[in-house]
């Protein structure tokens, strides 16, 4: 288990302003996951198919929901279609596909708002909002 600690050391190393340092830090996140996954007792036991799609759909929406907000991406990218992608999402979590994408792009636009440096139209820019009403709506909830 030394390697945990190597490589939790690793991540806060690369806390600083370098370039690429969030995609290093999610490598390593990744890479500690999976290894835990592997030396865990729970892995001799696979997830339903259900679980499994939507795992991958909320790990797709993490990585995509910048570009992507559209539920029928998701559901081409996972090879299945909107409607069996919405059963399993609802089934397991109780909530649409489309509410968890709303509630991450909420999420990331309250992170970006924290920052004070950036102005309103660099905030909407950034957030991927593509107008003024939808800037709107997202403030609203």
């Amino acid at each position: 288990m030394a390697w945990l600690g190597q490589c939790c050391e690793l991540i806060i190393s690369q806390a600083g302003d370098q370039a690429h340092a969030e995609e290093i830090q999610t490598v390593l996140l990744r890479a500690m996951v999976l290894k835990i996954a592997q030396a865990s007792a729970t892995t001799l036991c696979q997830p339903d198919r259900p679980s499994e799609i939507t795992m991958r759909f909320k790990e797709l929406v993490y990585e995509q929901v910048a570009t992507h907000r559209e539920v029928a991406f998701y559901a081409s990218a996972l090879a299945v279609s909107e409607n069996y992608l919405n059963r399993c999402v609802r089934q397991l979590t109780q909530k649409p596909p489309k509410q968890h994408l709303n509630e991450l792009v909420i999420l990331r636009s309250k992170i970006l708002l924290q920052d004070r440096a950036r102005t309103l139209p660099k905030w909407r820019r950034s957030s991927t909002l593509p107008t003024p009403p939808a800037l709107a709506g997202c403030l609203s909830r």
